[in-house]
């Protein structure tokens, strides 16, 4: 039976979404402008380390032409040259179709004010003709950038290549601050090492063998398992008190509410059914746990042994509840 609380009508239901659905918005707008003011703030005092990622989690969330702008700006101040001189660029490309014709003649000022001062890296390989897989500080890059002089930020760069079959490549080049044209080669990649000439089928576990001197494996894995059991059991044991007591308390109000056998209120009925539902799962709770138990225990006490074992236990609910165990040796 559902709880008479959560009968809502309908129209309580559909306004609870719309303003759940309104906060959310407010909230995904507050986030990204409350980021963008920070940054802001930090960029004032100089603080530029500080500031470039606010804006960039700011765009992130909220993708604007002047969020872009701010944060090319930022790039400028710290020496990046290549990311501010691109995000510049795009920023040209948003404000036109924003009709911020402000944006765009500041965004093209700094762009063709840092072009002149870029610095480049070229990637050359001799597998062109490989299924190889280019990679720039841990983005990968397309066959068609291979050969091309490309603007990166001053600093050290680290390129990696990788194949089927081969072993991966990695290398290091510091780029300078300005001017500077670096080429890097990805030299023809190695063979990786043959795998073994056969292998064990991915899907077969491998057996212990219990009759060729493996006892001591075996019953630590039995000792294991008899302890894992124990504590089954115990939690089990656990449920069934917890449900014990919750069947007498319900059964206490079903007293209440059914002074005779012929006049019952609505709610000592109800109570009534969750006594018995609840002692029925506390008796198969209490059995369950306590054959776990005698399994886990019987386990440990025997897990010396070398003989082989199979127990199993089992619910049963037939007239009456308890649980079934068996034993082969």
């Amino acid at each position: 039976m559902i709880p008479r609380s959560v009968h809502f009508p309908a129209v309580t239901l559909a306004a609870a979404l719309v303003l759940s659905s309104g906060m959310a918005q407010a909230q995904a707008t507050a986030v990204p402008e409350a980021l963008f003011r920070e940054g802001k703030k930090l960029l004032e005092e100089g603080r530029y380390v500080e500031t470039c990622p606010k804006f960039a989690e700011s765009e992130r969330l909220d993708p604007s032409s002047g969020t872009l702008l701010a944060l090319a700006l930022c790039h400028e101040k710290l020496g990046r040259t290549a990311s501010a001189w691109a995000e510049f660029n795009e920023v040209v490309t948003l404000a036109r179709k924003q009709a911020r014709e402000d944006r765009v003649t500041v965004a093209r000022e700094h762009a063709a004010a840092l072009e002149p001062t870029l610095s480049y890296l070229t990637i050359h390989t001799a597998d062109v003709g490989t299924a190889l897989q280019l990679s720039l500080d841990g983005q990968m890059l397309g066959a068609a950038a291979v050969g091309v002089r490309t603007p990166v930020d001053p600093g050290e760069h680290e390129i990696g290549a990788s194949a089927a079959g081969k072993r991966p490549w990695k290398e290091s080049v510091t780029v300078g601050a300005a001017h500077d044209d670096k080429t890097i080669e990805v030299p023809s990649l190695e063979d990786a090492p043959a795998p073994p000439a056969n292998p064990p089928p991915s899907n077969q576990v491998p057996t212990a063998n219990v009759d060729a001197g493996e006892p001591v494996a075996a019953g630590s894995f039995t000792r294991t398992a008899g302890i894992a059991a124990i504590g089954v059991g115990i939690v089990g044991i656990g449920v069934g008190g917890f449900f014990g007591v919750r069947a007498f308390s319900r059964w206490s109000d079903r007293n209440d509410g059914c002074p005779t056998s012929t006049t019952c209120t609505h709610d000592g009925k109800i109570a009534g059914d969750d006594a018995q539902s609840a002692a029925t799962i506390s008796t198969i709770a209490f059995a369950a746990g306590a054959a776990l138990s005698a399994v886990g225990v019987y386990l440990v006490l025997t897990s010396r042994s070398g003989a082989r074992r199979a127990v199993t236990a089992a619910p049963w609910v037939s007239g009456a509840r308890g649980m079934s165990i068996g034993a082969d040796f």
